[in-house]
């Protein structure tokens, strides 16, 4: 009765509700940025408040002169693009290989990921700090990115064999007929698909240089089965036109339902 007859005092109960979500959500984040701003008496007050009776700067200053905040962060940021960059290109080739291969290596890499992800962090710190201490890597970027690809590479694994698998075959076989060796299928089929807002883009007629072997092979399949079908006599003298028509955008929609929509397939 009440989204009938009051729809706006049901969306001001909605809003008032998320607002309520988000003070909750941010009181951690509002007493962090209080206590930034509180000096070292008020500090340990055995009752403190919310708002900061003399507010100082020191704290900033001592963050950002005294402990090199700055650089810290820049360090930080430089190891997580790196380890981002690597596990990516790292994890990519053997989820693929995870998704396409049906074996007992593809079960064995499955069961491994499981098994990686049950056993706590605290048990691979010392092997992983005498490995490093071995390659001489300790206090160091490069060893500081080591660990954290060991840490996330069975996540990136799971996820991507995942959506590997959603990928349907058609392409890149499309691909291979189209010349395209196993790794150019990865980095130009498989790679631009997982990547978002890929697939609005895939199916052009007029295709660019850099159009990946996805967007011209399978809906070039997809026309040339379509004109041998309208073209063999059978077919034509039995279905008709009505029945061509028809039947040519389910053909092109089951070829091209992963890089481009069945009417600007159909229209060319």
């Amino acid at each position: 009765m009440i989204t009938t007859r009051h729809p706006r005092l049901l969306h001001a109960g909605q809003y008032a509700a998320l607002a309520c979500y988000m003070i909750f959500l941010a009181i951690p984040l509002l007493w962090l940025l209080s206590v930034s701003f509180k000096g070292p008496r008020e500090l340990v007050e055995l009752h403190p408040s919310f708002i900061p009776s003399r507010p100082t700067l020191d704290n900033y200053n001592i963050a950002l002169h005294e402990n090199d905040l700055v650089h810290a962060g820049v360090n930080s940021l430089k190891v997580a693009v790196l380890t981002a960059l690597v596990t990516t290109g790292v994890g990519l080739p053997a989820a693929y290989v995870l998704a396409r291969t049906r074996g007992l290596v593809a079960r064995a890499g499955l069961v491994w990921i499981l098994l990686s992800q049950m056993f706590p962090t605290i048990l691979i710190i010392i092997p992983l700090f005498l490995v490093l201490r071995d390659l001489h890597l300790t206090n160091s970027h490069t060893g500081l990115i080591l660990v954290y690809l060991v840490w996330a590479l069975p996540f990136i694994l799971w996820m991507l064999q995942s959506y590997i698998r959603g990928i349907p075959r058609d392409l890149e076989e499309a691909a291979a007929v189209d010349g395209a060796t196993r790794l150019q299928i990865v980095v130009r089929v498989i790679a631009p698909l997982l990547a978002p807002a890929s697939s609005s883009r895939c199916c052009s007629r007029s295709s660019p240089p850099g159009t990946s072997f996805s967007s011209r092979s399978s809906c070039s399949r997809a026309r040339a089965s379509s004109r041998s079908r309208s073209s063999s006599p059978s077919s034509s003298e039995s279905k008709g036109s009505s029945g061509s028509d028809r039947s040519r955008p389910r053909r092109c929609s089951r070829r091209c339902r992963a890089s481009c929509s069945s009417r600007s397939c159909s229209a060319g």
